[in-house]
């Protein structure tokens, strides 16, 4: 005869045991959600400064390598490091700039001679960037008509401030033209057409700063940007967005960052008169291809969309198709057009 009693008394003490163990385990697991929820907390707010590296050093100390004449500038009173980058036309083009050029001219596009400044170009970096990173996208332009100016966005690189807004603060909003006019006045060259490129982060910096000066803008690209910030979220959190993505939100706010719900580029993209360029890939994973299809659709002006093919959110600029000739064209067709 079997002995059923002793079977399930042993096995209702196994799973006493077990909601024992897990009941104890629960504040240990709420604890470890509390502080990875913390830490991506801070790194939206405040996110980890990147060091300088060599590549950029090399601009520095050998910037007629580049053909480039780069020079570090403090700008809005000290509260915005940036550089301030021009072809150097006693070096000629470098390897960038000179593919650049030879593309273009393929395609039938007439350009100035190289050191020569037809326009200025507000470049706005990334999330987790600094100014520097964008010196490699400062070369390529300069060769065909640019002179760069690259500041360092609130919480990155040299900036003294300790969160940054995603370009929704007031400060926010008013530096990308701030620091064109003081980029202009130091080239002493003070009615340069302004054109406005962003990546990333510094796409929502740029949609936010046009559609506060809605005629300012000559032409504008945005590449590999978002749509709204809160979308990033709930891509990245995937199942888990549902139960953590309100409290990682307010830790993001209580650590001094931005309300992220209010982060939502695609609202005022209807507002801006301004040509824009919508670059993304089809591979990018951080920032999904739609995102990007949906701010582009926003936008009620003249507009383009570019799909990089294979492109991810590290090397949308650096496959093999040919973007930069792409964006390069984008800018000088306003030059062309005298608008």
């Amino acid at each position: 005869m079997i002995e059923t009693k002793g079977c399930f008394w042993d096995g209702f003490k196994n799973v006493k045991r077990g909601v024992k163990w897990f009941l104890c385990a629960l504040p240990a697991l709420a604890l470890v959600i509390f502080v990875v929820l913390w830490i991506l907390a801070g790194s939206v707010a405040s996110p980890d400064r990147r060091p300088l590296q060599d590549y950029h050093q090399s601009y520095f100390e050998r910037p007629e390598e580049h053909g480039l004449v780069v020079a570090r500038v403090d700008l809005l009173e000290g509260h915005v490091p940036g550089l301030l980058v021009k072809a150097d036309a006693g070096s000629g083009p470098a390897k960038r700039g000179k593919l650049l050029r030879d593309q273009l001219v393929a395609d039938g596009v007439t350009l100035p001679a190289y050191g020569e400044i037809k326009a200025l170009l507000v470049l706005l970096h990334g999330r987790n960037g600094r100014k520097e990173d964008l010196l490699p996208v400062a070369e390529r332009f300069c060769a065909v008509g640019f002179a760069c100016v690259i500041p360092d966005l609130p919480a990155h690189g040299d900036s003294p401030a300790e969160t940054v807004g995603f370009g929704t603060r007031k400060f926010e909003v008013q530096l990308p033209g701030a620091v064109a006019d003081e980029a202009k006045a130091l080239l002493g060259i003070p009615n340069l057409p302004e054109h406005l490129w962003g990546m990333s982060m510094g796409g929502s910096f740029a949609v936010h700063a046009a559609a506060f000066q809605q005629d300012r803008w000559k032409r504008i690209t945005i590449v590999a940007s978002f749509d709204r910030l809160s979308g990033v979220f709930e891509d990245s959190l995937g199942m888990f967005s549902e139960p953590f993505q309100s409290l990682a939100e307010s830790m993001i706010e209580l650590r001094g960052g931005v309300k992220v719900k209010l982060v939502n580029p695609v609202d005022l993209a209807g507002k801006i008169d301004s040509p824009v360029l919508v670059v993304h890939g089809d591979k990018d994973h951080l920032i999904p291809h739609s995102r990007g299809e949906a701010l582009y659709r926003a936008f009620a002006g003249e507009k383009k969309f570019i799909t990089i093919p294979g492109g991810n959110h590290d090397n949308v600029l650096v496959t093999e198709a040919p973007v930069y000739a792409e964006m390069a064209k984008w800018y000088l067709k306003s030059l062309r057009q005298g608008s």
